[in-house]
């Protein structure tokens, strides 16, 4: 289901930037509650996707820093487009492989 949705929004930018930044909001709650029921879920005996899923929420973490002082502050400018746009796709990306990678080695 993830990667379904992560490819609509993909296709959503091709087609037209605004729809797939319109698409990404969605995209981003969506991984966040998936991530957050299999943060619960998740057999620590799953080392690959424990730690997967780790990383994903450190990466989680330093974006939204990175989101508030790109709000308060005015000299981020010329990192407006990665910031708003490539680094979530890249770290929606990454939660796709994420749940794979859980779903692949364990029995959730």
């Amino acid at each position: 289901m993830n990667t379904i949705i992560y490819s609509i929004i993909l296709a959503l930018y091709i087609y037209t930037t605004i729809l797939g930044s319109i698409g990404q909001i969605g995209l981003g709650i969506f991984q966040i509650i998936i991530a957050i029921l299999i943060s619960t879920d998740i057999k620590k005996a799953n080392n690959l996707g424990y730690k997967a899923l780790q990383i994903y929420w450190y990466f989680v973490l330093a974006y939204s820093i990175a989101f508030m002082l790109f709000i308060t502050s005015d000299s981020l400018n010329n990192f407006s487009s990665s910031i708003l746009y490539i680094i979530p796709m890249t770290i929606g990306f990454y939660f796709v492989i994420v749940t794979f990678l859980i779903y692949k080695y364990s029995n959730l």
